[in-house]
């Protein structure tokens, strides 16, 4: 039975974890939708401008050059936004969509980083859970002084 949970929780985790992205991504489009209506409002139309070809294969391209050699380019310590400050009054429309871009990509990321760790910590119970259970199949068979030996080895 445990071995069975252990082997659901992996299965699981991924289908959460695509929920919270499913939700974020949700958020992202409600919010540059919001934006674009508040512009239409005012008159302003932003032009939807898709790539053309000539710049698609440049940022392919950059994307596969090798790394510059002697360059850092860890960027796993990128300090956390304050999701509590107030926006200020004034910010423009595009400012204000950003910022609430960049706030919905920092909440996807303290939900799935909280999420890992839950689930980790699930998983770490189970497993010492089952390696109890082996133990004490490993030891039923055995006379007292065996099971010392047992463990010892």
């Amino acid at each position: 039975m445990l071995k069975r949970i252990l082997e659901s929780i992996d299965f699981q985790r991924e289908g959460v974890r695509e929920n919270i992205l499913f939700m974020f991504e949700r958020e992202k489009r409600r919010s540059l939708l919001s934006a674009s209506e508040q512009l239409a409002e005012r008159g302003i139309v932003t032009p939807k401008r898709a790539l053309t070809p000539d710049e698609i294969s440049e940022t392919i391209r950059n994307m596969e050059a090798p790394a510059e050699p002697g360059l850092d380019y860890d960027i796993k310590d990128m300090p956390r936004m304050d999701l509590n400050r107030p926006l200020p009054a004034d910010l423009s429309i595009h400012d204000r969509a950003v910022e609430n871009l960049l706030s919905t990509i920092e909440g996807a990321i303290t939900q799935l980083d909280g999420y890992d760790a839950h689930i980790s910590g699930v998983k770490k119970q189970y497993l010492d859970r089952l390696e109890r259970e082996l133990s004490r199949i490993n030891d039923a068979g055995l006379r007292p002084e065996e099971r010392t030996q047992a463990r010892k080895a």
